[in-house]
Parts: structure tokens; C-alpha cells; sequence
């Protein structure tokens, strides 16, 4: 088909490596991970010229304390001016899961839970699985749990991670337990805040 439309011009393929969503730390931050990928290989986007804080990363939460750290962490986040927050997961169950454990810990405060069958965006917090995510931005994002049993060093997974990183605007907040995803340990640490609980 792309011979017929196309006959009579030559053929290019352009690389489109501006980022104009995510400011410069979350975009720096966003290129450790994705340079991590074991296979493939991947050119990073270049951020504007837009600063905000460095991506904050909260370790040593115990999975018992999850919720009530993340429901802390959107309260910061809206405080700290974010109008919109999404906590993103791996998955459709964990999603469904953390919507519920933040319907508990926030119960005066709407978070709406995106599922393939969302036809509406009507609150200002959030919860998805990060597929879901693709192509959508908020002014704060929180990854729910960016653990080694969560998140490993494929290719697949580091995909998942670029995306929800890149979804954040102004601020990200990355939380796990336990031991840290084998991405997260290879991002450099001077491109994040690392917070121990």
C-alpha cells in the first residue's frame, strides 16, 4: 500500500525523540529505565525545557503499609498542587485491588477506577492498570509497587515501567517493598530522591 500512495516520493522513516508531556528529571529518570531493556535498542526522548522535582522513591515499605503510604502520597501529591493523580499498576487485578485498600484509607475523597470499559474521567485521583495508561497524562503519578516480584528485567516489563513514568507531568512517586525491581536498581541515583520509610 505505502508503494501505491507513495510511488512517486522517496521513503523515510523519522524518530520522533521530543518530549513535551514530562518535565526534564521525570524524562531523565524515564531514560534510565528504558535504557535498562536487555534487548532492543531505544533512542531516549529528549524533555523540554520544563523542570520540577526529582521523581521521588519511597523503599523499605513493608506490603502491610502500601495503602496507607500511597494514600499519603496522593494527599502530598494534590497538596503539592496536582490537580490530577493516577496510581498506576501492572495489572487489572492489582488495580482493582489498591482501588478498593485507597477506597478505605481515603473514605471522604472520590477514586475512580479505570477499567477497559471507562467511558468517563470524572475524578481527579485515579487507579489503573498501566496499559491503560497509554497515551493519557497527569500532573502526579505514583507507581503502586515497583518490586523485584513485580516488575523483572525483561523487556516487557521495562516497557510497562517507561509508560507509566512518562504518564507524569509534573511529579512521580515510585513506592515498593521488599527488594526493588532489578530496573529500578539499575536507574543512577542521582536521577531521583530516595526516601526510606
Amino acid at each position: 500500500l505505502t508503494d501505491v500512495i507513495f510511488a512517486k516520493e522517496p521513503k523515510q522513516m523519522q524518530q520522533l525523540t521530543q518530549s513535551y508531556r514530562s518535565a526534564i528529571e521525570i524524562m531523565h529518570f524515564a531514560n534510565e529505565i528504558i535504557a535498562a531493556a536487555p534487548h532492543g535498542r531505544f533512542i531516549p526522548a529528549e524533555p523540554v525545557l520544563r523542570s520540577t522535582a526529582k521523581p521521588v522513591v519511597l523503599e523499605n515499605l513493608k506490603p502491610k503499609e502500601l495503602p496507607r503510604v500511597l494514600a499519603d502520597q496522593i494527599l502530598k501529591l494534590k497538596k503539592n498542587g496536582c490537580k490530577t493523580v493516577a496510581v498506576l499498576t501492572k495489572t487489572v487485578a492489582t488495580a482493582a485491588l489498591t482501588h478498593a485498600e485507597l477506597a478505605a484509607e481515603l473514605p471522604d475523597t472520590t477514586v475512580q477506577l479505570i477499567t477497559d470499559l471507562a467511558e468517563d474521567y470524572a475524578a481527579s485521583i485515579f487507579v489503573m492498570p498501566v496499559h491503560l495508561a497509554k497515551g493519557l497524562e497527569f500532573d502526579g503519578v505514583v507507581i503502586a509497587d515497583c518490586s523485584a516480584e513485580v516488575y523483572q528485567r525483561t523487556d516487557a516489563d521495562i516497557k510497562l515501567l517507561y509508560v507509566a513514568c512518562t504518564r507524569a507531568m509534573h511529579r512521580l512517586t515510585v513506592l515498593y517493598s521488599g527488594t526493588p525491581s532489578p530496573v529500578l536498581s539499575s536507574v543512577k541515583p542521582d536521577t531521583y530522591e530516595l526516601v526510606t520509610n
